[in-house]
């Protein structure tokens, strides 16, 4: 194959990248005019910790609910945009807008050179889904995420494609700092270096001439582990100087979003007033007490709610009543046909991925490597998700993978249309189930200030919290 036909597939792709900019466009216009930068609001807290690295010195101060990764980039954005919030926003997103297009080009001009049909599902599944663009560019952690997972499969497709032992390893070890790094970004992002490296040993499970497996393997430890002393240490320095020595933030996070997760289906927030607050989405299935030291005993003290918990955190979890992280609009002209949309596109992408599972054991060596690498991430994304207070960003990579999957059944050649027109009436069903499980979740959100009295676990909740 020509070296020339990957980059004149992408310039086949203008009527996507000119889409893209325009759903971009909208997302910053957005940012500037209904803002995520309100007190009480994550993306307030990375700026002003990021800003703190420039006034105060790098690693100066960024609490203990954090990790400096995320910070750091907005220190780098202020560089650029000075020290006003919304020109940090602006920036930010424009830039993480630009490197998110970027990133997918250049992962579809790889998938090109094997399956332009994939490829061009995976440009419009990942560049055209209005929800992603929307979370890429807003001051939060799952954009640079997302970003860092695009390029690490291109790593992993690179690796796994090289026929010489030298570029192998070149590209595993972009992808060891990249996937690393990750952790400082979002600690979430662990399952991020687990999968990555299953993929990679998936990728040298079968020998390939030119590549000598030993020193291969030998380099990339050594590089995996200095990669992960360099990205890893600030955080390490910074939180022995707390007294909670640790790479992961020092607050104990996973046992409050445990905690959280059986008082909560799923959490979001609303800007009133200028500020946020939070939109609680209640478990009807919590019944008090919920322990503080070990909440996952609750499961097993309940095991029946313990279950309709989780299928309630897998529906929430998927179910995007607001394509925005900060709501300033309850009840907008959207809220029925975006999650009916949101449904079809889920229903779609999961039911087609089943049929598609048959043929992943013959696939190629890096073909395989990155459906191992990616369905590895996904499950153990929506594991954790199933148990904690989630919110849908947190469901972004396997949303993204469904997007594409929904997109290649569109593209896909008609050649089972009985298999086809199933799946199309079970999506509709889904969508349609789905959009009025919906509205019913939507009606029973309510803010961190109303009244909850109906709810006795969030009252107990909120007494503990009161002084």
């Amino acid at each position: 194959m020509s070296a020339r036909r990957p980059s004149s597939f992408v310039l086949s792709l203008w009527p996507v990248v000119l889409t893209y900019l325009i759903l971009s466009a909208a997302v910053l216009y957005r940012y500037q005019a209904w803002p995520s930068l309100v007190p009480s609001a994550d993306a307030m807290s990375y700026v002003e910790h990021g800003l703190a690295f420039r006034q105060f010195g790098l690693m100066s101060n960024f609490g203990n609910l954090r990790t400096y990764g995320y910070p750091l980039l907005i220190f780098f954005y202020s560089f650029i945009a000075g020290f006003k919030p919304l020109s940090i926003t602006l920036v930010a997103g424009a830039l993480q807008l630009t490197l998110y297009g970027v990133a997918v080009l250049w992962l579809t001009a790889r998938i090109a050179r094997q399956s332009k049909t994939l490829a061009r599902a995976t440009a419009i599944g990942l560049l055209l889904n209005p929800i992603l663009v929307a979370v890429v560019g807003d001051v939060l952690t799952e954009g640079p995420t997302l970003i860092l997972v695009v390029v690490a499969l291109v790593a992993l497709i690179n690796s796994a494609r090289a026929q010489r032992t030298a570029a192998a390893l070149l590209w595993a070890v972009i992808g060891a700092v990249l996937t690393n790094f990750s952790l400082m970004i979002r600690p979430a992002n662990v399952f991020l270096i687990l999968a990555w490296n299953f993929g990679l040993l998936i990728s040298l499970y079968r020998p390939r001439q030119g590549i000598q497996q030993f020193p291969l393997l030998l380099g990339y430890c050594a590089a995996w582990l200095f990669s992960a002393a360099a990205t890893w240490a600030p955080q390490y320095f910074y939180n022995a100087a707390l007294g909670s020595p640790g790479i992961l933030p020092a607050a104990p996070i996973l046992g409050i979003q445990l905690k959280w997760g059986i008082l909560l289906l799923k959490y979001a927030t609303i800007v009133t007033g200028g500020h946020a607050d939070g939109l609680l989405f209640p478990n009807p299935w919590c019944v008090p007490p919920v322990p503080d030291l070990h909440p996952w005993l609750w499961y097993f003290e309940h095991p029946t709610r313990g279950l309709a918990t989780i299928l309630g955190h897998l529906f929430a979890g998927f179910n995007f009543e607001y394509p925005f992280v900060y709501v300033y609009d309850l009840e907008p002209v959207y809220a029925l046909p975006l999650p009916a949309c949101t449904w079809m596109v889920i229903a779609v992408g999961l039911l087609y991925a089943i049929t598609l599972l048959g043929s992943v054991s013959s696939a190629r060596p890096d073909r395989l490597a990155a459906i191992v690498m990616i369905g590895t991430l996904c499950v153990m994304v929506v594991t954790l998700n199933a148990v904690i207070a989630v919110e849908n960003r947190f469901n972004l990579i396997p949303f993204a993978v469904l997007s594409v999957v929904a997109a290649q059944f569109v593209l896909a050649d008609r050649e089972n249309i009985a298999l086809r027109r199933s799946i199309v009436v079970v999506a509709v069903a889904v969508a349609v189930i789905g959009t009025m499980l919906s509205e019913r979740m939507r009606g029973s959100a309510l803010t961190w200030s109303a009244d909850l009295a109906a709810y006795p676990c969030l009252a107990a909740a909120r007494a503990a919290l009161t002084p």
